[in-house]
């Protein structure tokens, strides 16, 4: 729960990023294979979040922001 709260509020942990990214879309998946509709959209729409965030900081990095 720590490091999902840190992925929020910290924004230049690529590292962290991308492991909430990846243990989010495992949620979704297993959401979606339980029949879950509300869980599988909340989890969904996450996912879109942090990639969305990991995108902006990837793109930072390489244009030489700090």
């Amino acid at each position: 729960m720590i490091l999902v709260f840190a992925s929020f509020i910290v924004k230049s942990w690529v590292w962290l990023y991308s492991l909430n990214l990846s243990g989010t879309v495992v949620l979704t998946l297993y959401a979606y294979l339980r029949r879950d509709p509300i869980f599988t959209v909340v989890e969904a729409g996450i996912a879109l979040f942090l990639a969305y965030r990991l995108a902006g900081e990837i793109k930072e990095r390489r244009s030489g922001g700090a």
